[in-house]
């Protein structure tokens, strides 16, 4: 936590969390089911990554065809995170005024959590705060992004 406030100026944050498509070779049962959204087979990984860009938690194996927050809302991370066997809230700590616990960065493909944060909505009306904050969560969640670049390459 101390890492990705120190690099990114976002306070409280473990990790960012997103999925990418592994592409295969159409499977001869259900292969429907691997067609994605960009009409190729794959699978799914997820992964979430730390500040230095290493994955600390990695799901994988759902078919091409289920979006992201699904496949997350499945996993064993989003449980954990939900009982806060992962993100527990002896690690909370006051600011402005408000409680904060462990968060997880996800892009606006995930639903929001009180451990789990994304950007605002934007349909062309941000504020000036909104917009900063959506820049800066961005600048962070960058390390997943980077992650998952590496294993394509």
């Amino acid at each position: 936590m101390a890492s990705f406030e120190k690099l990114y100026g976002f306070p409280k944050v473990v990790g960012a969390v997103d999925g990418i498509h592994i592409r295969m070779k159409a499977s001869n049962k259900n292969s429907e089911d691997y067609i994605n959204r960009k009409d190729y087979h794959s699978i799914i990984l997820q992964g979430m990554a730390d500040s230095k860009c290493l994955f600390r938690d990695i799901f994988v194996g759902w078919t091409g065809k289920f979006h992201d927050s699904r496949v997350f809302k499945n996993s064993p991370l989003y449980k954990e995170c939900l009982a806060r066997t992962f993100l527990p809230n002896n690690l909370n700590k006051i600011i402005a005024n408000i409680e904060i616990g462990p968060l997880i960065l996800g892009d606006s493909a995930y639903s929001l959590e009180n451990w789990l944060m994304k950007p605002y909505s934007d349909r062309e009306n941000l504020s000036i705060e909104e917009a900063k904050f959506n820049a800066s969560l961005s600048k962070c969640r960058v390390v997943i992004e980077n992650a998952l670049g590496r294993l394509k390459d």
